[in-house]
């Protein structure tokens, strides 16, 4: 488990992770933040979507989580994807708020990736 106590964190690239079991948690989603800084270098283009958080796509990334957490993408950040999702099943998301903070942006959750559906 990778916690995130109650707080707003400024993030200027993508947070991923690898492997099995990971769960990143947080006090609840008004209260743990991760907040794309506005304008950031790499989430400006939506022909080459990025992630703000990224789950492991390998055949280790089973059982993963987030919980309890708010991603924002910020301001200018077209390209910006809150949440790539990926990995084998099962996967969970509990408490969980995705917001853009100008509405642009590439997706909120990106299911497109990975073995979704168990292998």
């Amino acid at each position: 488990v990778l916690f995130f106590p109650r707080g707003t964190y400024l993030v200027r690239d993508t947070l991923a992770w690898s492997g099995c079991c990971v769960i990143l948690a947080g006090e609840g989603r008004g209260a743990s933040v991760i907040r794309l800084e506005d304008g950031a270098p790499g989430f400006g283009e939506t022909e080459a979507p990025k992630p703000v958080l990224a789950m492991s796509d390998d055949e280790h990334g089973a059982m993963q989580a987030v919980r309890g957490l708010r991603v924002l993408t910020g301001n200018r950040n077209p390209g910006a994807i809150a949440l790539d999702a990926a990995g084998q099943s099962p996967l969970a998301l509990d408490d969980v708020q995705l917001i853009s903070g100008d509405g642009r942006g590439v997706a909120g959750l990106a299911l497109v990736r990975g073995r979704h559906g168990g292998a």
